[in-house]
């Protein structure tokens, strides 16, 4: 399924898509990221911040409209208490996904920028080529397509 969107002739990910096309992003992650874009605070697997210059929109009127950092501190506190009442991992984060906003977006421009790139490993372990690379076309549950694409349309 391509999660791609077009959006005023640009290409954009709905940030519900962002755990699927990731491989390694929890819902969780991506909202702290988002709740710091800007301001470089949070970093995974290497010094460089995750998601320091990607920023969420929705759409007003039908126009991209950001969403402020500190609105994501409420889905933190949200999806923080959710993991830690956790028994059970769930690799497909239905339960999580659904507690990040819908029809809520990033430009792909700007993610492939702050996730792209290589991911540093101690001297003389393997690269692993999936880590850091995007998949636009991932493959999303049958039940958890039309929660993960709310608000788009599709």
């Amino acid at each position: 399924m391509n999660v791609v969107v077009s959006i005023k002739g640009q290409e954009a990910i709905p940030v519900r898509a962002l755990p699927y096309v990731s491989f390694v992003l929890s819902p969780a992650c991506i909202a702290r990221g988002l709740a710091t874009s800007g301001i470089g605070l949070l970093t995974l697997f290497d010094d460089r911040p995750l998601l320091s210059r990607t920023i969420a929109y929705f759409l007003e009127d039908g126009e991209p409209v950001k969403v402020a950092n500190h609105t994501w501190q409420r889905y933190v506190r949200a999806l923080d208490a959710r993991e830690e009442g956790l028994s059970s991992f769930d690799p497909e984060y239905r339960d999580e996904i659904k507690l990040l906003p819908p029809g809520v977006f990033v430009w792909k421009w700007q993610f492939e920028m702050d996730y792209g790139g290589k991911v540093p490993h101690a001297p003389g372990e393997p690269e692993n080529p999936m880590e850091r690379v995007a998949c636009y076309e991932p493959l999303i549950p049958m039940d958890m397509r039309e929660i993960v694409m709310e608000g788009f349309g599709q």
